[in-house]
């Protein structure tokens, strides 16, 4: 990973994340989904974009491009959360008359807490030497601080 850029902080990756939950609120979605959807071309999203931190590829060592950030915002979280969810679903197509009991509400607060659990060991991994959540190892990816 060699880049000209200083590698994003913690703290600014974090905040960028706190920006983007919060245009989300704000624009009910639908107005940072399209803004989202534009930046990705530029390797950011809009709190990456207000903070001017930008991701970049590992391997060609350029900001990331439309399709990277489709893998790595998307498809790699989309897919961690549907195999968290296969065990939910084949309990409820077994469950021919779907009532709530009390092994349902159990497997589903276990699958939430597992959930949980991977958030947050993901966020814990930007705090290591090269700044990087675990996220971005599998997507190949790293975040840079323009700003500097």
């Amino acid at each position: 990973m060699i880049t000209d850029h200083k590698l994003a902080t913690p703290q600014h990756r974090l905040g960028a994340a706190a920006v983007d939950a919060g245009l989300y609120i704000v624009t009910l979605g639908i107005g940072w989904a399209i803004w989202n959807l534009i930046m990705w071309g530029r390797g950011q999203t809009p709190g990456k974009q207000l903070l001017k931190i930008r991701v970049y590829g590992e391997v060609k060592n350029s900001p990331a491009n439309w399709g990277h950030m489709l893998v790595r915002q998307s498809l790699l979280p989309g897919t961690l959360t549907f195999f968290l969810y296969i065990p939910s679903l084949i309990f409820y197509i077994g469950n021919s008359q779907y009532e709530f009991s009390a092994i349902s509400s159990i497997a589903m607060l276990l699958l939430v807490m597992a959930y949980l659990a991977i958030v947050i060991i993901d966020i814990v991994w930007i705090f290591g030497p090269q700044r990087r959540r675990l996220l971005d190892y599998l997507a190949k990816t790293y975040v840079v601080n323009e700003a500097a």
